[in-house]
């Protein structure tokens, strides 16, 4: 058997089924997965809007550093919410969603960036989250988006606050 997390997200899927006669089973390794089903305490659902003629994918360069090595977003703390993943694409003049949250029994609120990219134009965009808990109060959500490539004119940087 192949656990699903060794697989990129191109080709995971989150259900036990058979591929090239191996059978791929769910990988369940406590809190150290990145994308993670279970309760959703403190989620935050991310939109992401691009009013661009520039599709974008997400960049698989980017390593999500732990042992299940999903491609294209980082997780400081906290889980993508399984099943509800960052789109692999966002095309020109559409938008995208996913939901990140703490996990089940902790009070760690959720952290991390999503990476998108466009190699055509040399154009990459990475979208951070950081949430405030029931710990923290008196704080607030944040994210920010960056958006760099050669271009002197998309060289920006925008920063939210709820």
């Amino acid at each position: 058997p192949i656990p699903l997390c060794a697989l990129s997200p191109t080709t995971k899927q989150w259900y036990q089924r058979r591929v090239h006669g191996e059978t791929l089973l769910a990988c369940r390794m406590g809190n150290e997965l990145c994308v993670a089903g279970g309760g959703t305490p403190m989620q935050v659902d991310i939109l992401v809007v691009n009013n661009t003629e520039i599709p974008l994918a997400l960049d698989l360069d980017q390593d999500c550093q732990r042992d299940c090595h999903h491609k294209g977003f980082q997780v400081a703390a906290g889980k993508i919410v399984e099943g509800r993943e960052p789109p692999e694409r966002i095309d020109a003049f559409s938008d995208g969603k996913f939901s990140a949250s703490g996990r089940e029994g902790a009070q760690v609120a959720p952290n991390g960036k999503v990476y998108y990219e466009n190699e055509d134009v040399n154009l990459k965009v990475a979208i951070c989250w950081s949430c405030a808990g029931w710990t923290s109060p008196g704080c607030s959500n944040s994210a920010t988006i960056s958006i760099t490539g050669d271009n002197k004119m998309m060289r920006t940087q925008k920063h939210f606050q709820k």
